[in-house]
């Protein structure tokens, strides 16, 4: 399922194509999948989609509008939202201070 989600994190991914992966009905994957990774499947997306855009932020100097469309955001103000929610700050203050701080990378 993890391996699944990856390789399409960059395109829309719903709960019924992931039902349909593992072969299960929509509501009994939606409950198995809460059950092992303890939250629903567009929560778990979501986060992962935030934790790509972090590594793409880091790992390049693209600009926030493509890194968006990268991790599997509509756009930039659909990251920006997500990113501030899950993280607590906006992509380019999060990026500003992982850049500017030498050993925040290793961590």
């Amino acid at each position: 399922m993890k391996v699944y989600i990856e390789m399409n994190i960059d395109k829309p991914v719903t709960a019924k194509q992931l039902s349909a992966v593992v072969r299960l009905g929509p509501r009994h994957f939606q409950r198995a999948f809460k059950k092992c990774f303890g939250v629903g499947p567009h929560t778990f997306v979501l986060e992962r989609r935030v934790q790509r855009a972090q590594e793409l932020m880091l790992a390049t100097d693209e600009p926030l509008c493509q890194i968006a469309l990268a991790a599997g955001f509509a756009d930039q103000s659909h990251l920006t939202k997500r990113f501030q929610y899950a993280v607590g700050i906006t992509p380019s203050v999060w990026r500003r201070h992982k850049t500017q701080d030498p050993f925040a990378r290793a961590a």
